[in-house]
Order: structure tokens, then C-alpha cells, then sequence
């Protein structure tokens, strides 16, 4: 290929990534960081009448333009007012944005219902709100979302709680685990399913009834689990066994065991690719398998990442979040297996998640705090927050309709004392203690 015919392929790459050239913005007023809002009025040279007036002028052949919200805000740097319009017989808003210094137009774009609030989430910082209250007895796993029935499900002792996001309250409970460690959905087909690790099964449960419905024989320590929507088909990602286990999501009838190179942790599934991405944690490799023949067809080392337990995908970019032991978010190309760049996290991590809205990614991190990061153009991640949770809040999951994250915590008693040769033990569970944190940018 010619240089500037990769030259120019590679700008058009990035501008398409990167949006308009409106994302650049060259304004009047560059207001200090942290700024209060009383001193960003007296920055302001126009005020909002004469801001609103040049924003409405800038949409000449729009009728019944009126205005829906206005704001004087800090975006980019640069101290404007922001104005959403709303205009007969088009969907979503008009926002136009007035130079608050000298009253230039500096984006003018239409936004969806479901954009604007994704935009909302990326500018602030998440905090926790009020927790919901579980309770009982025994230690979680990992937690998933059937975000347009609002439930949560989570693997906790020897069930799989149910959760009612609207009540905020536990709705009922999946019974007869044998150490429940993943819930995976098929809303379509109204059925769940659970990993139940010590008798090496899975459960196909009724959603509406939390009954269990069927037995499937997995391999040994089934962990992870996962629903991959275009082949009707369920993963179980067995620990011991080393192996994946794959059934048919209505009937249970097993229809392939793939062998894996080590002990599996998460998974993700890419419909587009048909592609599905495992953690190889004692190998700190990603293992690739087909959807469609079963077969593992690529082996990537994670490199500078070790031991990896968490991931997640973004699925337009094709790109995996892994987090690992060392304490690293590594980003890959999901296509080749290239590693991007990386960036680092908080210990104890368990669980990652991906805002396809907002472009943030999201480490959960049993030392106490979430590590939420920025995916840039340039295939990096930046560090943007690190909210505080609980020292016990190592797995997540985000909802990709409201921008909140969910994460399983409870009270833990002191560290046991530990013992020349013997295995490292876990502190025990606050009894009643168990809750589910919520975290948003509101």
C-alpha cells in the first residue's frame, strides 16, 4: 500500500472514531478547573436571553422551534450555553451550543433521546446512592442484568436472587444451587440460567416463575456462564475441568465440550463476529472460540496483564477490557489480538463492564473502589475516576439503559489468622450484611 494512501485511510479512521470537527472546539472563555457556578455567570459576557436568541437564529428553516432546556456549563474546556430545542416533527433534541463569551455557534447537532442521556453520564462523576438490601447468609459471585424486565440476578450461597430494580427489593429466588456462581439470560426464550459449581450442573430456569425447569451435566466446577443469542446456545466455563461445556438453551441437550488451554473465567460474546472471548486466568491468555464450529480458533497472550478474571467488549470498535491480578485494564483488538495499551486499576479485581453510550469502561476492585476509565480514539484508556465502595465489592454489572453500575458487597469479619501451611482463608460474612451497591452519574 502507498504511504498516503495508508495515510489517509488512517486520518479518515480516526475522524470517524473522533465524530464532527465540532469535537475540537475553539472558544473565548476557558474557565479553571472546578470553577463554582456563581463565578461562571460572572465569566459569562452574554447573557441567557441573547444566547438563546443566537442559538434559535442558528436553526433558520426550523418550525415550532422552542426551547426545552438551557444551561450555562463547562464542555471541552470552554464555558458556554447549551440549549436543547425541540422541533415540530423531528425526534430527540436540537442542541446548539453559544460561545458564553462572544456568541458564536459552536455545536449544533440533533440528539436522541437515549445520546443525550449517554452524554450526560460520560460528563459526570458516578456516587453512590442508596443500596439494596438483600440479606441472608454465605458468600456472591458474579451478578447480570435483564435490563428491560429491570431484574437483577445474583449468585449468592445456594441460590440465585432475583432482584426487582424498580421495588429496589429482592423479588424471589432461584433454589436448589449447589454454590451458584452466574446467571445468564434469554429473555426472548423467557429462560435463565445458573451454574451450580459443587455438583458440576447447570439450571434452565423459567424467568417468570424462578423454577427450575431442567438439569444439565456440565463439566467439573461450572463457573462463568454465558447465553449466545444467534445460536440459541449455552457456555458453561468449568474450572476444574478446564473445558467449556455447550447446550442447546431449550432442550439442555449438550452439543459440544471444548477443551481450553487453562482455568476459564469470564466471557463475552461478539454476535457480529460469532465469536466468543474467554479468560485463560493461570495462562494470562484469551482464548477465541467459534460460535459456530465450537472450535477455539485463536490463543492471545494478555501481556503486560496477568492472571485476568474480568472482561468486558465493546462491540463497535471490536475491542476487549481485561482486567487482571497485576492490577492492570489491558485493551485488545478483538479481531487479531492485539494488545493497545493498558492502564492501571485497583487489587482485588473480579469484574469489568463497558458503556457503550459513554465510551467509559469500568474495574471493579475488591480493595474497595471502582477504577473507571475513558476508551480514546487513539486505542488508550485514561483514568477518569475512582469511586469508593466497599472492601467486599469485587464483581459488577452495568446497565446499559440507565448508566448505573450494580455491585454485591457485604460486611466482612476480621481476617483469620493464618497458619503456617495452610490455604489462605476468606474473612466470614456479616450475618444480614449481604446488599447490592448502586452507583450512577446523576
Amino acid at each position: 500500500m502507498k504511504p498516503f494512501l495508508l495515510f489517509t485511510i488512517l486520518f479518515a479512521a480516526v475522524a470517524l472514531w473522533a465524530g464532527p470537527p465540532s469535537a475540537k472546539m475553539q472558544c473565548s472563555i476557558h474557565p479553571a478547573k472546578g470553577t463554582k457556578s456563581a463565578e461562571l455567570a460572572k465569566l459569562a459576557k452574554i447573557t441567557q436571553d441573547e444566547a438563546q436568541k443566537l442559538a434559535l437564529a442558528a436553526l433558520p428553516d426550523a418550525k415550532g422551534a422552542s426551547v426545552a432546556e438551557a444551561e450555562l456549563e463547562v464542555e471541552k474546556g470552554c464555558l458556554m450555553w447549551s440549549f436543547d430545542i425541540k422541533i415540530e416533527g423531528k425526534s430527540g433534541v436540537q442542541e446548539v451550543q453559544i460561545d458564553a463569551g462572544d456568541g458564536k455557534v459552536l455545536v449544533s447537532e440533533n440528539e436522541t433521546p437515549k445520546a443525550e442521556a449517554g452524554e450526560k453520564a460520560q460528563d459526570k462523576q458516578y456516587h453512590l446512592l442508596k443500596p439494596i438490601p438483600v440479606g441472608g447468609e454465605g458468600g456472591w459471585d458474579y451478578i447480570s442484568i435483564d435490563s428491560a424486565a429491570r431484574r437483577l440476578y445474583v449468585a449468592h450461597s445456594t441460590f440465585i436472587e432475583a432482584i426487582d430494580l424498580a421495588k429496589g427489593a429482592v423479588a424471589g429466588r432461584v433454589e436448589g444451587l449447589n454454590g451458584s456462581h452466574g446467571f445468564a439470560v434469554a429473555p426472548e426464550l423467557g429462560l435463565g440460567f445458573a451454574s451450580s459449581g459443587r455438583d458440576s450442573k447447570a439450571a434452565i430456569v423459567d424467568l417468570k416463575t424462578l423454577k427450575v425447569l431442567s438439569w444439565v451435566a456440565t463439566g467439573e466446577n461450572p463457573d462463568a456462564i454465558l447465553y449466545a443469542s444467534t445460536t440459541k446456545e449455552v457456555y458453561t466455563f468449568n474450572g476444574r475441568a478446564k473445558s467449556a461445556t455447550v447446550f442447546d438453551a431449550k432442550s439442555g441437550k449438550v452439543t459440544a465440550i471444548i477443551p481450553l488451554p487453562g482455568k476459564p473465567e469470564f466471557a463475552v460474546f461478539d454476535p457480529q463476529a460469532g465469536m466468543i472471548y474467554n479468560n485463560i486466568e493461570d495462562k494470562s491468555v484469551i482464548v477465541a472460540i467459534d460460535a459456530k464450529t465450537h472450535a477455539v480458533v485463536s490463543t492471545w497472550p494478555i501481556a503486560p496483564g496477568e492472571e485476568a478474571s474480568g472482561l468486558a467488549i465493546d462491540l463497535k470498535h471490536h475491542h476487549l477490557f481485561i482486567v487482571c491480578d497485576n492490577k492492570l485494564m489491558v485493551l485488545m483488538d478483538a479481531a487479531t489480538g492485539k494488545v493497545l495499551s493498558s492502564a492501571p486499576i485497583g487489587a482485588g479485581v473480579d469484574a469489568a463492564a463497558f458503556d457503550p453510550e459513554t465510551g467509559l469502561a469500568f474495574s471493579s476492585n475488591g480493595e474497595g473502589n471502582v477504577t473507571i476509565l475513558r476508551e480514546n480514539p487513539a486505542g488508550t484508556l485514561t483514568v477518569v475516576q475512582t469511586l469508593a465502595t466497599a472492601r467486599s465489592a469485587r464483581t459488577m454489572i452495568l446497565d446499559p439503559a440507565t448508566h448505573r453500575i450494580y455491585l454485591p458487597a457485604a460486611d466482612l469479619e476480621p481476617q483469620p489468622e493464618q497458619k503456617p501451611g495452610e490455604p489462605r482463608q476468606r474473612p466470614k460474612v456479616v450475618s444480614g450484611s449481604f446488599r447490592i451497591l448502586v452507583a450512577a452519574a446523576e
